[in-house]
């Protein structure tokens, strides 16, 4: 860039100014100097002219476009020039009198304001540019407030300036002006709408970087953190690494959660080596005084997400800190033991998730040991923990109390269960507080989990859960009696195993044909079952005291029998579990209290996942609430989700093998159909599947959730598929009468929607379903929310879902012709004009016979249809089939097009014109970097 005058400039003044601006563009190294010598060349000469000059270079550089180095040390030369203009009569001491700025640094600023409003986008850009280096340069020096009433004033404007690059200088210029302190401030204002919803990335960033810290700001920036664009996001956390003072609970496990969770590897990288370490370093790297901080105990939900927190932050603090300091953290005795004065949420939680980090890692056993106490003296401890709890305690206690419990039971998960002492102990230990304390189910849960190390065999296990059910529905009177009945049940498990020795060597007797020692055998276990009978009635009646039928006996109970039934390794009924299931289970699904009776469905249930005869019964027992609620029946909210639940996972796991066998042979093939949707016992498959439809619509959230959850489920087990089923769940996605209570219902429909194309024999239910959609929401009455859905919206999202299957070309010149074929078949129909312009969304293959097909049909469409608007979308679609045939494309069909095209109506839907980028030469960052992003975040 050169700076020269237009005029013959003879003027020393003129030649030097010009000079100055010349040698600076070159380099920065004399900007300093030229700027003290422009500044005494203004005092020196005459203000016009200096002013005329001055705005001569002003001009040349607002107009220049191409962004080059030279262009840029100009204006860090004028941005420094203006820093030294200064008035000189202004009294510093004297308070009474207002700042006024010097007259040629009021000039040129108020030109450049000027300009700034102009019409040119390269002015526009430049203008703020140089505003901007000027008020870098008058960081610390003192601005009158009419300046700053200027500069807010118009470059508040700016803020919705169509062009991305000059909303990011006007951010830049006015994030100097804001003021925290006032909740009105327009400019704090301006930048949280560009903040929440400007389309380009750099510009959201950008404000987030830029605005001031204050309440209101610090809750739009954590929306941030789940912005569209991972750049966006790692901007607002990093912001939000400095405030961990400033925010509450909630917001504190927001952003961590968010953090975790993200996608981008940028973030978890700043999450893990900075925004950690920053909140700790705010608690003097005190871990248990940070994780009380995120602790949130309020319910169940509560401590699970805050358990969570607790596992994903240590995590990253124990990569960083050696083992030594680590293992200080806990209040440890001699005995490798915290007195139980000191456990607590967090202490608790701090040693049983070091334990288990501990335990990964061979290379750590040496400082295991120093933190794990032998089994025996830990068994004694938990104990001890429950033993000496206070009676009464409140409700926040006592889940404080179960939490620790459960801690320290998954601290058991890591001892070597190999020493049979250490299974000794345990097992006693499980006993002792399965029959002695009341437990929640998630603490119960663990308790039996632990058994799977103790006694690894699942007949084992399961007897000693059913014998320990027992013994906590029938207690014992005393310790002499519990002594006989465990001596009664060791002589019962030798006569078992004895009897089926004999039953062994009787076989092989008879496979040697020895019919005499065959004979012998028998006589022996006749006398052996004679034997265990009367062992099984010796257990007198009096030692056992009557069954005990409380609530919180009877729901421990099947409690107990849930968590047994939810071990991976249980894939069958054992003897054992029968007899629960019989004695147990089946008595309670009529039980008079609700919460019994959902937990005896929910056992029945895991029964029938166990166990596929029992499953052939249940999937009656579990439709019959869903029916009896879809006829307008009461039914208890949480017995029709375990039912929902239940009926959908036997359907999943077993599928047709529960549908009754016809009882004759030869049957055609639609009564054969009809037989096959039908289970054993009556139930029908359609109608189960119409109940959860219809329980989508249901007025409770939680029971829409789990009827859409169940129905994708079925869908992704590729169990079930229709296109009605398909129309259902697109028009549950698309309604607009759904709230923010729905959002992850939406999420899951829509998950199952984009991986539906990609499954194996969806292709032509998923053709049949775009059609049924049109036709559902035109012929939505007015009153209906889906009146208000935009059809072609949907038309489109349902085309390009159908893009992505391996079958797309298929698809899409299927739909073509029915498409037309559904025209043709009701030439005068409103919805005509709907297809039609689907035609225009369609991905023809390159078939010369399927071109020549559609071509065939839409001259059919032309002769007999006489709506304009359809007429010229078939237009339009004839001309792009015309591309797909280059040899022919200079037929009368190419010349129809271009005259119709030309006569086409104004009402025709036009494509809007891309917000193109000023250009390469007046962005501050490469437009390459600028992408242009969709506001809606991501979802949960």
């Amino acid at each position: 860039m050169c700076f020269t005058s237009k005029e013959n400039m003879i003027n020393s003044t003129k030649h030097d100014i010009v000079e100055l601006f010349t040698s600076s563009q070159i380099t920065a190294a004399v900007h300093q100097k030229n700027s003290i010598i422009l500044r005494n060349l203004y005092q020196s000469s005459n203000t016009d002219e200096f002013k005329s000059v001055l705005r001569n270079i002003m001009n040349i550089m607002l107009v220049t476009k191409k962004s080059t180095q030279h262009l840029e040390k100009s204006i860090h030369f004028f941005g420094m020039f203006c820093s030294l203009l200064k008035p000189e009569d202004y009294d510093t001491s004297d308070s009474t009198v207002d700042y006024m700025e010097h007259p040629l640094l009021t000039d040129i600023i108020s030109y450049l304001l000027e300009a700034s409003e102009s019409f040119q986008d390269v002015v526009r850009l430049r203008a703020c540019q140089l505003i901007n280096r000027i008020l870098d340069n008058l960081i610390g020096v003192e601005v009158s407030e009419e300046l700053c009433e200027s500069l807010e004033r118009v470059l508040l404007v700016r803020l919705q300036d169509p062009k991305s690059t000059i909303r990011q200088q006007a951010v830049i210029s006015l994030h100097r002006l804001q003021m925290p302190d006032n909740p009105e401030d327009p400019i704090m204002s301006g930048l949280i709408h560009l903040m929440n919803s400007d389309c380009f990335a750099k510009v959201r960033q950008l404000c987030i970087e830029k605005i001031a810290a204050s309440k209101e700001v610090i809750g739009h920036i954590i929306n941030r953190t789940r912005d569209t664009d991972p750049n966006v996001r790692l901007a607002a956390f990093k912001r939000l690494s400095a405030f961990a003072g400033s925010l509450k609970i909630s917001e504190k496990r927001q952003i961590l959660h968010c953090g975790f969770f993200d996608e981008s590897d940028k973030v978890k990288e700043f999450m893990n080596t900075v925004l950690i370490k920053s909140w700790l370093e705010h608690y003097n790297n005190n871990i248990l005084a940070f994780m009380k901080s995120l602790r949130l105990d309020a319910d169940e939900k509560d401590i699970e997400n805050t358990v969570s927190l607790f596992e994903s932050i240590l995590a990253v603090i124990f990569k960083d800190k050696i083992l030594t300091e680590l293992t200080k953290v806990l209040p440890l005795n001699e005995k490798r033991l915290i007195s139980v004065e000191n456990l607590n949420w967090e202490v608790v939680s701090y040693w049983r998730i070091y334990v288990q980090f501990l335990n990964q890692n061979e290379e750590f056993d040496a400082e295991l040991e120093k933190v794990v106490p032998e089994m025996i003296y830990f068994c004694k401890y938990i104990k001890e923990y429950y033993v000496n709890a206070p009676n009464e305690i409140t409700a926040i206690e006592f889940m404080e109390h179960q939490f620790i419990l459960k801690q320290l039971f998954l601290m058991t998960s890591t001892y070597d269960f190999s020493d049979p002492t250490n299974r000794k102990c345990l097992n006693s230990l499980v006993t002792n507080i399965l029959e002695n304390v009341v437990l929640t189910s998630d603490v119960i849960n663990v308790i039996i989990g632990n058994l799977e190390h103790s006694i690894p065999k699942s007949d084992q296990r399961t007897q000693f859960v059913s014998e320990m059910i027992s013994d906590i529905l029938y207690p014992i009177s005393s310790e002499e009696s519990r002594e006989k009945i465990r001596e009664n049940e060791f002589q019962i498990s030798q006569l078992t195993v004895k009897l089926n020795q004999l039953r062994v060597s009787l076989e092989e007797a008879v496979q040697r044909e020895d019919y005499m020692e065959a004979e012998q055998i028998k006589n022996m276990i006749g006398d052996a079952n004679a034997s265990l009978a009367n062992l099984k009635q010796e257990e007198p009646a009096q030692l056992r005291q009557e069954k005990k039928t409380d609530l919180v006996t009877t729901i421990k109970c099947l409690d107990i029998t849930a968590a047994i039934l939810l071990s991976p390794k249980i894939n069958r009924l054992t003897a054992s579990m029968r007899a629960l299931k019989e004695d147990l289970i089946q008595e309670l699904l009529i039980h008079d209290n609700d919460t019994v009776r959902v937990k005896a469905m929910k056992c029945y249930g895991l029964c029938c996942i166990a166990d596929k005869e029992t499953a052939s019964t249940g999937i009656h027992i579990f439709s019959t609430p869903i029916f009896a609620y879809q006829n307008g029946e009461e039914c208890d909210t949480q017995t029709l989700l375990v039912c929902i639940s239940t009926v959908v996972d036997l359907l999943r796991i077993y599928g047709s093998q529960l549908m009754a066998v016809p009882e004759r042979e030869e049957l055609s093939e639609s009564m054969q159909e009809k037989q096959q949707a039908v289970f054993m016992g009556g139930t029908s498959l359609t109608g189960i599947l119409q109940g959860l439809v219809d329980l989508m619509d249901d007025e409770q959230y939680e029971i829409q959730e789990k009827a859409g959850l169940g129905l994708c489920q079925l869908i992704l087990s590729d169990r079930i598929i229709s296109p009605s089923l398909i129309c259902r769940l697109v028009l549950k996605w698309c309604n607009p009468a759904t709230d923010d209570e729905t959002d992850r219902l939406r999420q899951i429909i829509g998950y199952t929607l984009q991986k539906m194309p990609s499954m194996t024999q969806c292709t032509e239910q998923l053709m049949d379903a775009v059609l049924m959609t049109i036709r559902t929401l035109f012929s939505a009455p007015r009153t209906s929310p889906l009146a208000d859905v935009n059809i072609e919206n949907i038309a489109k999202f349902m085309l390009a879902l159908c893009k992505t299957s391996p079958d797309a070309s298929y698809i899409h010149s299927s739909l073509a012709t029915t498409l037309c074929g559904e025209i043709l078949k009701k030439p005068k129909s409103k919805l005509n004009l709907v297809f039609a312009k689907m035609l225009l969304m369609l991905d023809i293959s390159d078939n010369k016979m399927k071109v020549d097909e559609l071509l065939d049909l839409c001259d059919q469409i032309r002769d007999r249809i006489s709506e304009k608007n359809v007429i010229n979308s078939v237009i339009k679609f004839v001309a792009s089939l015309n591309m797909k045939r280059p040899d022919e494309s200079e037929k009368s069909d190419s010349n129809v097009a271009k005259e119709n095209t030309a006569s086409m109506p104004e009402n025709t839907i036009k494509e809007e014109p891309e917000d193109d980028m000023i250009g390469d030469t007046l962005s501050v960052v490469p437009e390459s970097a600028i992408k242009e992003e969709s506001e809606e975040g991501v979802g949960d």
